[in-house]
Order: structure tokens, then sequence, then C-alpha cells
């Protein structure tokens, strides 16, 4: 009589993300497999709805160098509208800022801050960077992919023009991951010490437009 022999089950694939509720537990980005770390968050109704309101309004963006406790961030408290929620969005961008630098020990960090009507980076990619913080305020927060579900051969030019989901870019099964607006997305770049061949796949959302406006914050360590 021939016996059955159970083979051993194939280990899940291990995430190359991980979401967090504390600031301290953002820890978890200096393991070597993880790629993006996500801290959840929810904004207070007031700071919710002047994000909406900035994003709903009038074209703005605001780029500048800053110190890393935040010094040089008088000037956008100064173009910004007021109103109920000002306030606090300087005080966030002031301590992402500093998180930020903490993290990385960078002295300066490049702070962009803009209301966006069209998909700034449509395309999953990997940014040519070390590290890069987002959050998005407003609208739809940035997209990601763990790395399990990603063939990294189809990554831009080799795409040859396809889309994401038509170019063979996303394997069976690939779920598009999503940041949550108030969210805080740590992301790798392929300038992360080791991190070559890997780093965040990510994109803009492609809903984007001029009835779906976002406003975004991105965070850059210079030096």
């Amino acid at each position: 009589m021939t016996s059955l022999v159970a083979l051993p089950l194939e280990p899940a694939p291990r995430p190359s993300s991980a979401v967090v509720r504390t600031i301290e537990d953002l820890a978890v980005f200096f393991e070597p497999t993880i790629d993006v770390a996500v801290l959840g968050r929810e904004l207070s109704p007031s700071f919710a709805h002047y994000a909406a309101t900035l994003a709903r309004g009038e074209d703005f963006g605001w780029t500048e160098r800053v110190r890393a406790d935040g010094e040089g961030l008088e000037a956008l408290s100064r173009i910004l509208p007021d109103g109920d929620g000002q306030g606090e969005l300087v005080d966030d961008v002031r301590k992402l800022v500093e998180i930020l630098a903490d993290i990385t020990g960078a002295e300066r960090v490049g702070v962009r801050l803009a209301r966006l009507v069209a998909p700034m980076c449509p395309r999953f990619h990997v940014d040519p960077v070390v590290v890069r913080l987002v959050a998005t305020y407003s609208g739809a927060g940035a997209e990601w992919l763990d790395d399990h579900h990603v063939d990294r051969r189809f990554l831009g030019h080799a795409a040859r023009g396809k889309r994401d989901e038509e170019s063979g870019l996303l394997r069976p099964g690939a779920v598009v991951r999503r940041m949550k607006p108030g969210d805080v997305g740590l992301l790798k770049g392929k300038g992360f010490p080791g991190n070559e061949r890997r780093g965040a796949v990510h994109r803009s959302p492609p809903q984007t437009s001029a009835d779906a406006p976002r406003l975004l914050l991105t965070l850059d360590p210079l030096d």
C-alpha cells in the first residue's frame, strides 16, 4: 500500500513594509527587509478641514531648506492662509522634520508642501534617494507594493510604456496598498546603504485630478 507523505508548506513571504501606531515603532524601518514604514495617524477635524480647504483652493506650492530643529518654517506660517488648523499644519511639518532629522542625522531637510491636481509620479518606481518621508494631508495617499508582489524587471523604461497593471510588474495576486490622509510614510530609496537592488516601490494615486486634489508633504534629508 502506497503511503502519502505530506510535503512541507512553503513559508509565506515576509512583507517588506510595516504599518505602526507609535513614533517609537518606526524603528522597524531599519530592519534590512523593510522598505516602507507607515505611521498610521488620524488628523484632528480642524486640521483635516484646513488641509482640505487648502487642497481645494488656488494653486499652492512651497519648498524650502530648513534646519533640523525646524528653523526656517516661519516662512511657511507667513504664506499660509489664516484659519483653524493652520498652526496644527505648521507644527506637524516641524515635528516631521525633527523626526526625519533624528532618524537620518541630517542637519538640514528639504521641505515641499504642494497642492496637486495630477499624479506627480503615476508609475510605480523607486526613488534615487537615501530616504524620503511623505505625508498626504488631504486626498488619496501614496500607493506602494510589498517586494514579493513586484517583478522589478519591469520597473521604469523596461515596462515599454505599458501601464503598471499590464507590463508584468505586478505579480499574480499583487495587492496595491495605500496610505490614508494623515499617515506618515518612510520610504527607502536606491541610495539607502545595502539597498541598491531594493527600495520602496511606490507611485502617486492615479485618481488625483482637479476634482480630487491632494495636499502632499515630502521631506528629504540634505546633509
